[in-house]
């Protein structure tokens, strides 16, 4: 626990016919990133996470995350550099509209969405192999000298949902294992199910 550095947050609106999921992986390298992925995935349960307001939102969110971390002075010199540089993460957002049966989500790196049908995964997204998985992935930033350029790098979807759908949030390691087993899909959800049910 320690060591991990995801975040995960929902919430249910408009009596329920509104769902928002979030995701984010934090990057182990540097310092207080599991911060900064749970101020992004909180943020995203509540605030309009499009192209046109995104910058600012992640400009506030990173002063945000600087008022609540140690300053550098309290902080071992070595540790200091990193937190100059600022924390860095992943993120992956979901809005599943249950009345229009539809869905829009964000992505920024390698979280991905996986929207299962019949037992059969019919769409993923950002990625759709295990081959597109790097060491360098799209990263939001606490430090504005490393925020990406948010209209060229960040995905965005829309889809249509039915009863029964499955949809699957997963960061990167989760990832790559789902893509992996995807030629025995039957086999994957019976794992995946009982992998989430000793959970």
């Amino acid at each position: 626990d320690n060591e991990n550095e995801d975040s995960l947050s929902f919430s249910i609106r408009s009596s329920g016919n509104l769902l928002k999921f979030a995701i984010s992986d934090g990057a182990s390298e540097c310092v207080y990133s599991r911060e900064w992925s749970a101020i992004l995935v909180k943020h995203y349960t509540y605030r309009p996470f499009d192209l046109y307001n995104l910058p600012t939102i992640v400009r506030e969110l990173s002063e945000k995350w600087r008022s609540n971390i140690k300053p550098a002075d309290e902080l071992p010199w070595y540790l200091q550099e990193k937190l100059d540089k600022g924390a860095f993460a992943t993120f992956l957002g979901i809005t599943i509209d249950l009345r229009e049966q539809t869905f829009e989500s964000i992505a920024v790196g390698d979280c991905v969405l996986f929207h299962f049908r019949n037992d059969k995964l019919i769409y993923s997204f950002p990625l759709e192999s295990s081959d597109q998985f790097n060491n360098t992935p799209l990263l939001i930033s606490t430090n504005s000298k490393y925020q990406i350029d948010f209209q060229k790098l960040t995905k965005y979807s829309k889809g249509d949902i039915t009863s029964g759908d499955l949809l699957i949030l997963a960061t990167d390691a989760l990832s790559a294992w789902i893509f992996k087993r995807l030629d025995d899909s039957t086999r994957l959800l019976i794992d995946l199910k009982n992998f989430l049910s000793h959970k």
